[in-house]
Parts: structure tokens; C-alpha cells; sequence
């Protein structure tokens, strides 16, 4: 797991760069921001999906 975490570090500060370059600094961070807000809705929605329907 720490290696996932750890080598997944740099691959989001290029990707972070990236888009700072592109998109600017308000940019980066609203598509941060959105990017932050989908994974909670991922986490939030994920035992919903799991669970079967009884009929």
C-alpha cells in the first residue's frame, strides 16, 4: 500500500504541474477541487452499489 501511495506522489505533482501550466493557478485548483469532490461521491456511493435488491 505504501508503495502505491508513494509512487503515486510524483505522477500527481506532473500532473498538478501540467495543468498549472495550462489552466493557470485557479484553474489547477477548481479542477482539484472537482477531482476531490467526485472521489468522496465515489466513497459515499460505493457500499450503496454493493448492495442487492431483495424483491
Amino acid at each position: 500500500m505504501r508503495f502505491l501511495m508513494w509512487g503515486a506522489m510524483p505522477l500527481g505533482g506532473l500532473a498538478g504541474g501540467l495543468l498549472g501550466e495550462w489552466l493557470g493557478g485557479y484553474g489547477a485548483f477548481a479542477a482539484g477541487v472537482a477531482t476531490l469532490g467526485l472521489s468522496y461521491l465515489a466513497v459515499v456511493t460505493a457500499p450503496r452499489l454493493g448492495r442487492t435488491r431483495s424483491g
